[in-house]
């Protein structure tokens, strides 16, 4: 297990630093698929009660290998698999592979992903690395959608919370830079929430979006009287 954990965890680094060729996994092709199909099953057969129901390091990483590996009928019928599987959620390399080999697949399939706000910046910041952002979905385009991606990514990354509901607020404009205001529910049931501000934006949206360098969380209950205030600890 040891040496199988150091195999998935270093190989993706060292091809994309270029110490190894990908090329060099080729003939554990099957193995690699047999061990990501493995972890997927074990994942699945966990109770939705344990935290790491549905997540595996080593099945990330299998995937993530599979993913860089050079196209190959193999691995093309796994990630196709592997997009339409609605428990699996880590998704972003097989979509990754497929839009790179210019693999068709079922677009429903990349909507329902994008459902999720956290993972339009996941995808859209792993096309700009691809110079194949054209790929991205027009539905979710728009810097409204990213913005609301940009804050639950920032709320997933840098404040570990996930699966946190949502609710837009307003836009404010300050020096001709735009700023996406959220209700984030922590615990809807108990009226528990926080306010949210994906920011700042370009008032005309360019091309490639950016995330907002004072995107954030205000940990205060939010409170309508004092909203101001809270926002300017946001972005001050």
């Amino acid at each position: 297990p040891v040496c199988k954990n150091l195999f998935y965890g270093i190989t993706p680094n060292c091809i994309k630093r270029g110490f190894i060729s990908a090329e060099i996994c080729k003939p554990y092709t099957d193995k690699i698929i047999e061990e990501a199909n493995t972890e997927l099953a074990l994942t699945k057969a966990k109770p939705t009660s344990d935290e790491t129901a549905y997540w595996s390091p080593s099945l990330d990483d299998a995937v993530l290998i599979l993913s860089i590996m050079p196209a190959d009928d193999r691995i093309t019928a796994f990630h196709q698999q592997l997009i339409t599987d609605e428990e699996y959620g880590n998704k972003v390399n097989s979509f990754i592979y497929l839009i790179n080999n210019n693999v068709k697949f079922d677009k429903k399939h990349l909507e329902r992903y994008l459902k999720v706000p956290a993972n339009r910046i996941t995808l859209y910041n792993r096309l700009l690395e691809i110079n194949k952002q054209d790929a991205f979905p027009a539905s979710f385009k728009n810097q409204k959608k990213l913005a609301e991606g940009d804050l639950c990514y920032t709320l997933e990354f840098d404040y570990e919370l996930t699966n946190e509901k949502l609710d837009f607020l307003e836009v404010r404009e300050i020096n001709n830079q735009l700023y996406y205001l959220y209700r984030v529910w922590q615990n809807v049931n108990e009226n528990i929430s926080y306010l949210g501000v994906s920011g700042p934006h370009p008032k005309e949206e360019k091309t490639a979006f950016e995330q907002g360098a004072k995107t954030g969380l205000n940990w205060e209950k939010i409170n309508k009287k004092l909203i101001d205030e809270q926002f300017n600890k946001i972005i001050e």
